[in-house]
Protein backbone atom coordinates (compact mmCIF):
# COMPACT_ATOMS: atom_id res chain seq x y z
CA UNK A 1 0.00 0.00 0.00
CA UNK A 2 2.30 2.61 0.77
CA UNK A 3 5.81 0.93 -1.24
CA UNK A 4 7.11 4.08 -3.82
CA UNK A 5 7.44 1.40 -6.40
CA UNK A 6 3.35 1.56 -7.07
CA UNK A 7 2.72 4.01 -10.32
CA UNK A 8 6.37 4.69 -10.09
CA UNK A 9 6.30 7.08 -13.37
CA UNK A 10 3.70 9.19 -11.43
CA UNK A 11 5.46 8.82 -8.15
CA UNK A 12 8.78 10.34 -9.32
CA UNK A 13 6.71 13.13 -11.38
CA UNK A 14 5.00 14.26 -8.52
CA UNK A 15 5.32 17.78 -7.74
CA UNK A 16 3.82 17.49 -4.12
CA UNK A 17 7.16 15.30 -3.17
CA UNK A 18 9.47 17.96 -4.65
CA UNK A 19 7.91 21.26 -2.99
CA UNK A 20 6.30 21.87 -0.16
CA UNK A 21 2.76 23.38 0.05
CA UNK A 22 1.34 26.52 0.31
CA UNK A 23 1.12 27.83 3.97
CA UNK A 24 -1.34 30.71 2.98
CA UNK A 25 -4.30 28.91 4.84
CA UNK A 26 -2.11 28.00 8.05
CA UNK A 27 -3.13 31.41 9.71
CA UNK A 28 -5.64 32.44 11.89
CA UNK A 29 -6.26 35.34 9.99
CA UNK A 30 -7.45 33.38 6.51
CA UNK A 31 -10.28 31.00 5.94
CA UNK A 32 -9.65 28.22 3.73
CA UNK A 33 -9.94 28.41 0.43
CA UNK A 34 -8.67 24.98 -1.36
CA UNK A 35 -8.18 25.77 -5.34
CA UNK A 36 -8.12 21.75 -6.64
CA UNK A 37 -5.23 21.35 -9.78
CA UNK A 38 -4.85 18.78 -12.25
CA UNK A 39 -2.14 16.55 -12.02
CA UNK A 40 -1.23 15.31 -15.31
CA UNK A 41 -0.12 11.92 -13.85
CA UNK A 42 -1.02 10.09 -10.87
CA UNK A 43 -0.02 7.48 -7.96
CA UNK A 44 -1.65 6.33 -4.97
CA UNK A 45 -0.02 8.84 -3.18
CA UNK A 46 -1.81 11.66 -5.76
CA UNK A 47 -5.14 10.39 -5.13
CA UNK A 48 -4.41 10.40 -0.87
CA UNK A 49 -3.84 13.54 -1.00
CA UNK A 50 -7.24 14.11 -2.73
CA UNK A 51 -9.32 12.45 -1.14
CA UNK A 52 -7.96 13.82 1.87
CA UNK A 53 -8.98 17.24 0.33
CA UNK A 54 -12.00 16.21 -0.11
CA UNK A 55 -12.77 14.50 3.06
CA UNK A 56 -12.04 17.89 4.94
CA UNK A 57 -14.26 19.76 2.83
CA UNK A 58 -16.95 18.13 4.67
CA UNK A 59 -15.49 18.66 7.98
CA UNK A 60 -19.22 18.29 9.74
CA UNK A 61 -19.20 15.23 8.45
CA UNK A 62 -18.13 11.79 10.35
CA UNK A 63 -15.96 11.03 7.93
CA UNK A 64 -13.30 13.57 8.77
CA UNK A 65 -13.00 12.83 12.26
CA UNK A 66 -12.75 9.24 11.36
CA UNK A 67 -10.25 9.33 8.81
CA UNK A 68 -8.20 11.69 10.92
CA UNK A 69 -7.36 8.98 13.56
CA UNK A 70 -5.70 7.10 10.15
CA UNK A 71 -3.26 10.08 9.96
CA UNK A 72 -0.34 9.26 11.96
CA UNK A 73 -1.32 4.81 10.67
CA UNK A 74 -0.33 6.41 7.10
CA UNK A 75 2.59 8.49 8.73
CA UNK A 76 4.00 5.33 9.85
CA UNK A 77 3.74 3.38 7.36
CA UNK A 78 5.00 5.63 4.85
CA UNK A 79 8.49 6.89 6.81
CA UNK A 80 8.90 2.71 7.20
CA UNK A 81 8.90 1.93 3.69
CA UNK A 82 10.40 4.38 2.08
CA UNK A 83 13.20 3.75 4.85
CA UNK A 84 13.10 0.22 3.98
CA UNK A 85 13.12 0.35 0.16
CA UNK A 86 15.51 3.82 -0.81
CA UNK A 87 19.14 2.23 -1.81
CA UNK A 88 22.47 2.79 -0.30
CA UNK A 89 23.23 5.20 -2.63
CA UNK A 90 20.58 7.65 -2.28
CA UNK A 91 21.59 9.99 0.86
CA UNK A 92 19.67 10.00 4.06
CA UNK A 93 19.00 13.34 3.51
CA UNK A 94 17.10 13.08 0.59
CA UNK A 95 15.11 9.99 1.64
CA UNK A 96 14.30 12.84 5.07
CA UNK A 97 13.01 15.17 2.39
CA UNK A 98 10.70 12.91 0.54
CA UNK A 99 9.74 11.68 4.03
CA UNK A 100 8.52 15.11 4.99
CA UNK A 101 7.37 16.55 1.86
CA UNK A 102 4.83 13.41 1.83
CA UNK A 103 4.09 14.19 5.76
CA UNK A 104 3.36 18.28 4.45
CA UNK A 105 1.00 17.31 1.74
CA UNK A 106 -0.58 14.55 3.82
CA UNK A 107 -1.38 17.08 6.92
CA UNK A 108 -1.75 19.82 5.24
CA UNK A 109 -5.69 19.70 4.87
CA UNK A 110 -6.40 18.86 8.32
CA UNK A 111 -3.73 21.51 9.54
CA UNK A 112 -5.91 24.17 7.44
CA UNK A 113 -9.69 23.10 9.59
CA UNK A 114 -7.24 23.29 12.69
CA UNK A 115 -6.77 26.43 12.38
CA UNK A 116 -10.06 27.38 11.11
CA UNK A 117 -11.67 25.02 14.25
CA UNK A 118 -9.41 27.28 16.29
CA UNK A 119 -11.41 30.51 16.32
CA UNK A 120 -15.01 28.69 16.36
CA UNK A 121 -16.49 26.71 19.33
CA UNK A 122 -17.50 24.23 16.52
CA UNK A 123 -16.69 20.94 15.80
CA UNK A 124 -15.04 20.48 18.68
CA UNK A 125 -14.07 16.40 18.50
CA UNK A 126 -13.00 16.91 15.06
CA UNK A 127 -10.60 20.06 16.62
CA UNK A 128 -9.10 17.65 18.92
CA UNK A 129 -8.79 14.33 16.76
CA UNK A 130 -6.69 16.65 14.61
CA UNK A 131 -4.67 17.99 17.87
CA UNK A 132 -3.85 14.09 18.46
CA UNK A 133 -3.40 13.49 15.09
CA UNK A 134 -0.77 16.55 14.69
CA UNK A 135 1.09 15.25 18.00
CA UNK A 136 1.13 11.59 16.74
CA UNK A 137 2.92 12.63 13.51
CA UNK A 138 5.18 15.11 14.79
CA UNK A 139 6.44 11.97 16.96
CA UNK A 140 6.88 10.21 14.20
CA UNK A 141 9.21 12.67 12.18
CA UNK A 142 11.16 13.38 14.80
CA UNK A 143 11.53 9.20 15.72
CA UNK A 144 13.01 9.12 12.17
CA UNK A 145 15.16 12.01 12.03
CA UNK A 146 12.47 13.35 9.06
CA UNK A 147 13.69 16.94 10.09
CA UNK A 148 16.45 17.62 11.84
CA UNK A 149 18.03 21.45 11.97
CA UNK A 150 21.79 20.29 10.06
CA UNK A 151 19.41 19.36 6.70
CA UNK A 152 19.65 21.76 4.21
CA UNK A 153 16.43 23.87 3.89
CA UNK A 154 15.97 26.21 1.12
CA UNK A 155 14.13 29.32 1.79
CA UNK A 156 13.53 27.40 5.33
CA UNK A 157 9.88 26.16 4.00
CA UNK A 158 10.46 23.16 6.04
CA UNK A 159 11.22 25.41 9.10
CA UNK A 160 8.12 27.60 8.07
CA UNK A 161 5.71 24.90 8.03
CA UNK A 162 6.83 23.67 11.20
CA UNK A 163 6.25 27.64 12.75
CA UNK A 164 2.98 27.96 11.76
CA UNK A 165 1.97 24.20 13.71
CA UNK A 166 3.75 25.41 16.62
CA UNK A 167 1.78 28.97 16.64
CA UNK A 168 -1.39 27.30 15.82
CA UNK A 169 -0.84 24.79 18.75
CA UNK A 170 -0.58 27.39 21.28
CA UNK A 171 -3.51 29.49 19.70
CA UNK A 172 -5.44 26.20 20.10
CA UNK A 173 -5.77 26.89 24.02
CA UNK A 174 -7.86 28.96 25.77
CA UNK A 175 -6.16 29.08 28.91
CA UNK A 176 -9.32 27.69 30.71
CA UNK A 177 -9.09 24.15 31.95
CA UNK A 178 -6.70 21.18 30.96
CA UNK A 179 -8.32 18.61 29.52
CA UNK A 180 -7.39 16.14 26.46
CA UNK A 181 -7.06 19.18 24.10
CA UNK A 182 -4.37 20.53 26.30
CA UNK A 183 -2.62 17.39 26.78
CA UNK A 184 -2.29 16.69 23.17
CA UNK A 185 -0.81 20.66 22.45
CA UNK A 186 1.89 19.96 25.34
CA UNK A 187 3.23 16.59 23.63
CA UNK A 188 3.39 18.43 20.18
CA UNK A 189 4.81 21.56 21.95
CA UNK A 190 7.75 19.03 23.77
CA UNK A 191 8.15 17.28 20.32
CA UNK A 192 8.26 20.81 18.46
CA UNK A 193 10.84 21.53 21.05
CA UNK A 194 13.05 18.43 20.38
CA UNK A 195 13.03 19.02 16.89
CA UNK A 196 14.28 23.05 17.23
CA UNK A 197 14.10 25.02 19.89
CA UNK A 198 13.38 27.80 17.23
CA UNK A 199 9.76 26.49 17.03
CA UNK A 200 9.10 28.09 20.69
CA UNK A 201 11.68 30.60 21.45
CA UNK A 202 9.68 33.61 20.05
CA UNK A 203 6.87 32.80 22.47
CA UNK A 204 8.40 30.83 25.27
CA UNK A 205 6.70 32.53 28.26
CA UNK A 206 3.34 31.50 26.33
CA UNK A 207 4.73 27.83 26.39
CA UNK A 208 6.15 28.27 29.76
CA UNK A 209 2.78 29.43 31.38
CA UNK A 210 0.71 26.86 29.20
CA UNK A 211 2.82 23.95 31.06
CA UNK A 212 2.72 25.53 34.56
CA UNK A 213 -1.38 25.63 33.81
CA UNK A 214 -1.79 22.63 33.46
CA UNK A 215 0.46 21.13 36.35
CA UNK A 216 -1.94 20.28 38.69
CA UNK A 217 -4.35 18.32 35.56
CA UNK A 218 -1.91 17.28 33.01
CA UNK A 219 0.94 17.02 35.79
CA UNK A 220 3.20 14.13 33.63
CA UNK A 221 3.19 15.37 30.24
CA UNK A 222 3.51 19.41 31.75
CA UNK A 223 6.11 18.42 33.79
CA UNK A 224 7.96 16.64 31.00
CA UNK A 225 7.43 19.51 28.83
CA UNK A 226 9.02 22.45 31.67
CA UNK A 227 12.29 20.31 32.23
CA UNK A 228 13.05 19.88 28.77
CA UNK A 229 12.93 23.54 28.13
CA UNK A 230 15.18 24.33 31.19
CA UNK A 231 17.37 21.78 30.36
CA UNK A 232 17.43 23.08 26.13
CA UNK A 233 18.43 26.39 27.35
CA UNK A 234 20.85 25.35 29.30
CA UNK A 235 22.93 23.33 27.01
CA UNK A 236 22.13 25.91 24.86
CA UNK A 237 23.47 28.69 27.93
CA UNK A 238 20.92 30.62 26.95
CA UNK A 239 19.08 30.93 31.12
CA UNK A 240 18.60 34.31 31.32
CA UNK A 241 16.08 33.89 28.29
CA UNK A 242 14.44 31.41 29.67
CA UNK A 243 14.07 33.38 33.03
CA UNK A 244 13.02 36.19 30.80
CA UNK A 245 9.87 34.67 29.34
CA UNK A 246 9.50 33.24 32.98
CA UNK A 247 8.86 37.18 34.03
CA UNK A 248 6.81 37.74 31.33
CA UNK A 249 4.29 34.89 32.36
CA UNK A 250 3.19 37.38 35.35
CA UNK A 251 1.96 39.67 32.97
CA UNK A 252 -1.05 37.08 33.62
CA UNK A 253 -2.28 36.42 36.92
CA UNK A 254 -0.11 33.99 38.76
CA UNK A 255 2.62 33.28 36.02
CA UNK A 256 4.81 30.72 36.66
CA UNK A 257 4.47 30.31 40.27
CA UNK A 258 4.03 26.60 40.23
CA UNK A 259 7.11 25.51 38.11
CA UNK A 260 9.10 25.75 41.67
CA UNK A 261 6.59 22.97 42.64
CA UNK A 262 9.16 21.00 40.14
CA UNK A 263 11.52 19.40 41.49
CA UNK A 264 13.71 18.18 38.74
CA UNK A 265 13.13 21.41 37.17
CA UNK A 266 14.58 23.39 40.35
CA UNK A 267 17.46 20.91 40.14
CA UNK A 268 17.81 21.36 35.94
CA UNK A 269 18.03 25.27 37.03
CA UNK A 270 20.38 24.61 39.81
CA UNK A 271 22.98 22.63 37.37
CA UNK A 272 22.34 25.63 34.75
CA UNK A 273 23.70 27.95 37.18
CA UNK A 274 26.77 26.11 38.47
CA UNK A 275 27.93 25.76 35.03
CA UNK A 276 26.67 29.78 33.91
CA UNK A 277 29.67 31.22 31.65
CA UNK A 278 30.96 33.75 34.06
CA UNK A 279 30.87 36.50 30.95
CA UNK A 280 26.83 35.77 32.07
CA UNK A 281 26.67 36.18 35.90
CA UNK A 282 26.52 39.67 36.36
CA UNK A 283 23.41 39.73 33.96
CA UNK A 284 21.37 37.72 35.36
CA UNK A 285 22.34 38.91 38.67
CA UNK A 286 21.39 42.43 37.53
CA UNK A 287 18.16 41.18 35.99
CA UNK A 288 16.89 39.45 38.83
CA UNK A 289 17.55 42.82 41.09
CA UNK A 290 15.87 44.71 38.81
CA UNK A 291 12.89 42.25 38.84
CA UNK A 292 12.95 42.55 42.78
CA UNK A 293 12.93 46.41 42.36
CA UNK A 294 10.05 46.54 39.81
CA UNK A 295 8.03 43.91 41.79
CA UNK A 296 8.24 45.76 45.02
CA UNK A 297 7.34 48.97 43.29
CA UNK A 298 4.22 47.76 41.91
CA UNK A 299 1.01 49.86 43.29
CA UNK A 300 -0.79 46.62 43.95
CA UNK A 301 1.03 45.20 46.35
CA UNK A 302 -1.52 42.22 47.09
CA UNK A 303 -1.74 40.87 43.23
CA UNK A 304 2.53 41.44 43.38
CA UNK A 305 2.81 39.19 46.36
CA UNK A 306 2.86 35.67 44.45
CA UNK A 307 5.34 37.12 42.21
CA UNK A 308 7.78 38.84 44.49
CA UNK A 309 7.71 35.71 46.57
CA UNK A 310 8.89 33.82 43.03
CA UNK A 311 11.09 36.31 42.32
CA UNK A 312 12.95 36.29 45.46
CA UNK A 313 13.31 32.22 45.54
CA UNK A 314 14.34 32.18 42.50
CA UNK A 315 17.02 34.79 43.31
CA UNK A 316 18.56 32.60 46.40
CA UNK A 317 17.99 29.28 44.31
CA UNK A 318 20.56 31.39 41.75
CA UNK A 319 22.63 32.57 44.57
CA UNK A 320 23.13 29.40 46.60
CA UNK A 321 24.63 27.77 43.13
CA UNK A 322 26.81 30.44 41.87
CA UNK A 323 30.43 28.57 41.64
CA UNK A 324 32.68 30.91 43.27
CA UNK A 325 36.36 30.97 42.63
CA UNK A 326 39.25 34.14 43.07
CA UNK A 327 38.88 34.87 39.57
CA UNK A 328 35.23 36.36 40.20
CA UNK A 329 34.72 36.93 43.94
CA UNK A 330 35.67 40.42 43.42
CA UNK A 331 32.77 41.00 41.34
CA UNK A 332 30.59 38.76 43.32
CA UNK A 333 31.47 41.39 46.25
CA UNK A 334 30.30 44.10 44.33
CA UNK A 335 27.26 42.75 42.95
CA UNK A 336 26.09 41.90 46.89
CA UNK A 337 26.82 45.64 47.78
CA UNK A 338 25.32 46.54 45.10
CA UNK A 339 21.97 44.55 46.13
CA UNK A 340 22.57 45.80 49.45
CA UNK A 341 21.96 49.01 48.20
CA UNK A 342 18.50 48.24 45.49
CA UNK A 343 16.70 44.66 45.81
CA UNK A 344 17.34 44.36 49.63
CA UNK A 345 16.70 47.77 50.98
CA UNK A 346 13.58 47.60 48.71
CA UNK A 347 12.54 44.16 50.58
CA UNK A 348 13.56 45.52 53.63
CA UNK A 349 11.45 48.75 53.56
CA UNK A 350 8.71 47.22 52.13
CA UNK A 351 8.52 44.63 55.29
CA UNK A 352 8.48 47.19 57.71
CA UNK A 353 5.70 49.21 55.65
CA UNK A 354 3.68 46.08 56.15
CA UNK A 355 4.51 45.25 59.28
CA UNK A 356 3.64 49.25 60.55
CA UNK A 357 0.20 48.41 58.88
Amino acid sequence: MFHPDHHIDGFRAMEELHSMPSLANLSLMNDVDRIPTKPTKSCFQQGLFKFLSKVYAHESSGDARATTVLLSVVTRGYFEQVKKSSQKSVSVEFVAHLQYRFWSHLMLPALEVMFRLIRSPETQELLLAILRAVDETLSNVLEFDVYLPSYSDPDEAHLKLLTCITDGLIDATSGEGCGDKERAVLSSLNTALQLNHRLVHGRLAGVIYLGCACLSNQPTVANTLLLNIAKTYRELRQTLHFLNACRTTFQSSEGCSSILSCGNVVEMLAMAYQTCPPGQLKEIWEFFDGWVVQVVSKADQDASLIELSFVVRMFILFAKNIRTSKYNSAELRFLTENSMVMSMSQLIGNARTDDSE
